[in-house]
C-alpha cells in the first residue's frame, strides 16, 4: 500500500510542478502591452522550466498573504548609472524590466519589457540591475523562492 502511494505521488508531483509553468493572464496584476506581455510570458515559461517549476510572479494576486517580499532590502551599485552620452544628448525615458531574484537574493536575467526608446538607456538599466543583490529573497509560506520581479528605472535629466 505504501509503495502504491509513493508511486502515485511520484507520478503526480512532477505534473504539479510543471503545472506552475503556465501563463494565466487573469492572475497577473501588471499592465503591459501585448508585445511586452509576450516577452514576459516567454521569459516566465523559460525560467520556470529551467528551475523545475519553482518560480513565483510577485504580482500574482492569488499569493497575497502567502508571499513575503521586501524590495527595500537590497544592495545597490554605487556610482552614476546614467550614461554620459545619454546625458549629453539629453535622452530621457523609463525602462521597465523583469528580473529573476534567486533564493539567495542574487539577480539573474534582467530583461527589458518596455524600452525607454533609447538603446543606450535600456542597456544601462540592464547593466545596473545585473549588479543588484537583494539581501533576502521572496518567501512563499515562509520558504525562500525564486521570484519574477518587475522594476521601473527612470532616466530623467534634472
Amino acid at each position: 500500500m505504501v509503495r502504491l502511494l509513493i508511486a502515485i505521488l511520484g507520478a503526480v508531483l512532477p505534473v504539479r510542478a510543471n503545472a506552475e509553468c503556465t501563463i494565466d493572464p487573469a492572475r497577473m496584476n501588471f499592465s503591459l502591452s501585448s508585445e511586452s506581455l509576450a516577452i514576459r510570458n516567454t521569459m516566465f515559461l523559460q525560467l520556470c522550466a529551467s528551475v523545475g517549476g519553482e518560480l513565483v510572479d510577485i504580482t500574482d494576486p492569488t499569493l497575497v498573504g502567502r508571499l513575503e517580499w521586501n524590495p527595500r532590502s537590497l544592495s545597490l551599485p554605487h556610482g552614476d548609472y546614467y550614461p554620459t552620452e545619454a546625458k549629453r544628448q539629453r535622452w530621457q525615458g523609463t525602462v521597465v524590466l523583469a528580473i529573476l531574484v534567486d533564493v539567495d537574493g542574487s539577480v539573474h536575467q534582467p530583461t527589458v519589457l518596455v524600452s525607454s526608446g533609447h538603446r543606450v538607456l535600456d542597456q544601462a538599466a540592464l547593466e545596473y540591475w545585473g549588479k543588484v543583490k537583494f539581501t533576502s529573497p521572496a518567501r512563499l509560506d515562509g520558504r525562500p523562492v525564486r521570484a519574477l520581479v518587475y522594476r521601473k528605472m527612470p532616466f530623467k535629466i534634472r
